[in-house]
């Protein structure tokens, strides 16, 4: 997985690369065929990334030997693409569609993970800033759950300020 800003893409996941890509998990952009699936928001498909007048000058081709390439856009439900789920080879390879559609749902499920990630991030911060909030409450404040009875939430007033 190949997250992509203006400068460099970062990868989040790698397998295969060299050791010194893998180690370090970033190349600038000069070095980048996931900037293409970032920039169009599509598939970019490459059997033979030397024959392949787009990126056959790419320092991933020139420099890491990068000769197979498909990438997937991981595009957000606004329509922003952040990268690409992307696989690479050292020779020619003719990329069938299953492989094409296994990569696509590979895509969709790191999607989902990092959505579910940010939203887990969102209320992490929702919380604390209702923690913050129910601390200064000058008075007693609890929140049970019914019927059980089980407390939820509750600031730090003294017990005598506790009122139904």
């Amino acid at each position: 997985m190949s997250l992509v800003d203006a400068d460099r893409q970062f990868f989040k996941r790698q397998c295969g690369l060299p050791a010194a890509v893998a180690e370090k998990r970033e190349t600038p952009l000069t070095h980048s065929l996931c900037q293409f699936v970032a920039a169009v928001g599509e598939p970019f498909i490459v059997e033979d990334a030397r024959e392949q007048p787009l990126v056959r000058d790419n320092g991933a081709v020139v420099d890491l030997g990068v000769v197979g390439y498909a990438g997937i856009p991981l595009m957000t439900e606004d329509g922003y693409t952040i990268g690409s789920f992307c696989a690479i080879d050292f020779k020619p390879r003719r990329w069938t569609p299953l492989d094409i559609e296994v990569m696509q749902e590979l895509a969709a499920s790191t999607l989902r993970e990092i959505e579910l990630r940010t939203a887990l991030q969102t209320l992490g911060e929702e919380r604390r800033r209702l923690d913050v909030l129910l601390q200064h409450i000058p008075a007693g404040v609890v929140f049970a759950e019914l019927p059980s009875g089980r407390v939820m939430l509750r600031n730090r007033q003294p017990p005598d300020t506790l009122r139904p």
